[in-house]
């Protein structure tokens, strides 16, 4: 999952040609697994845990706190090979059943309808990459044990519209995933 310093090395040099780019962007680029880009980061830029069922319900309420009406991107990855980015409002928690998932439906079930398998989600990544224009691009990510991205979601990505509710949610939930034991140091 972690980066090693020729890794992280590679990753930061590579931002420094595509500033504030998502993840998914430089990973294609450097043909690295996205979660190694995301820990090949700064340490100052990214929190990085390990995930548990009860620790993704958790983080997902205080996301769900971020606002119904909250703006973001979600980034999904199929096999992850193909980016797919979906304008969206925040998906909020559904009737949490216990059933080994939670229900995620987006603008009162009339957006984005999704269902987290809690026990294939590992680690979970929170990241704020330099952006232009004064815009940084910033992500909790979460993965699957082979490193592929399950779901992304981004408050801002450089050189597009955010919504201010989303940074400020942003960063509640990365003050806890900051405050939880780091998988990489």
């Amino acid at each position: 999952v972690c980066a090693t310093a020729k890794i992280a090395k590679k990753v930061q040099a590579t931002y420094k040609t595509v500033t504030g780019a998502p993840i998914p962007v430089v990973s294609r680029m450097t043909g690295l697994p996205e979660v190694q880009v995301i820990t090949g980061l700064p340490k100052e830029n990214r929190f990085s845990i390990k995930a548990t069922p009860q620790i993704v319900k958790d983080l997902w309420k205080s996301i769900d706190a971020w606002g119904r009406d909250t703006k973001v991107r979600l980034v999904f990855t199929m096999g992850g090979d193909h980016v797919l980015d979906f304008p969206s409002k925040i998906p909020q928690t559904q009737v949490d059943l216990d059933d080994g998932w939670i229900d995620i439906y987006a603008d009162d079930g009339k957006g984005v309808h999704g269902h987290l398998w809690l026990d294939t989600i590992k680690t979970i990544h929170v990241a704020e990459i330099a952006g232009t224009d004064d815009v940084n691009t910033r992500t909790i990510s979460l993965y699957g044990a082979d490193g592929k991205l399950i779901m992304g979601i981004y408050p801002s990505i450089t050189t597009k519209a955010f919504d201010q509710a989303a940074i400020d949610g942003f960063e509640k939930t990365r003050a806890i995933i900051a405050a939880m034991p780091q998988i990489c140091s």
